[in-house]
């Protein structure tokens, strides 16, 4: 058995990346992000990076490489994380663009909401903001979850709308200190 598991790992480049990445995902678990990262990087050599679609590359936006982030983020296509970029990035046209797409994408999603709301914040629009952010809460009402979850996720809304102008940079900051980034 050992030795089919060697021959498979130095024959097939498919073992060899899904061995990296199964260290980035350890790493990750365990907070050291950049060990994460350069793993997840090695696994790259192995295969083309569109077979990796099982690695997050939300540790490349708290490292603050937004290109890295949105090359891969398009590829899993998360117009919702994409938003977050490029909000991050102050691009609003763009953030506010993939906010659109996501919400178009599946408009009963509670979660892309307030991220459109936090854009719209951040461009001066307090009253379309406001809207998303009711709009969110009233999804979160009308759904299908426990009593219990409906009110984490309320707050979670209202924590967002609280902090809109800067909700993003603090998640993402508290992730890269979290991850030693």
């Amino acid at each position: 058995d050992l030795q089919l598991t060697a021959a498979k790992i130095s024959l097939c480049p498919i073992e060899k990346a899904n061995i990296y990445i199964d260290l980035s995902s350890y790493y990750s678990r365990y907070n050291k992000g950049q060990k994460a990262i350069e793993s997840f990087e090695k696994a790259t050599e192995y295969v083309n990076s569109k077979e990796l679609l099982s690695f997050s590359p939300t540790l490349y936006i708290a490292k603050g490489d937004y290109d890295k982030a949105i090359e891969y983020f398009k590829i899993k296509n998360y117009p919702q994380i994409l938003a977050e970029i490029y909000l991050l990035k102050n691009d609003y046209k763009s953030a506010l663009d993939y906010a659109n797409i996501a919400i178009s994408k599946k408009p009963e999603n509670a979660n892309a909401y307030p991220t459109r709301a936090i854009i719209y914040s951040n461009m001066g629009k307090e009253k379309t903001a406001q809207r998303d952010f009711d709009k969110a809460k009233t999804l979160v009402q009308d759904s299908h979850y426990k009593p219990e979850v409906k009110a984490k996720k309320i707050m979670m809304i209202e924590k967002m709308e609280k902090n809109s102008k800067s909700y993003y940079q603090d998640y993402y900051r508290e992730m890269k200190i979290k991850n030693n980034l």
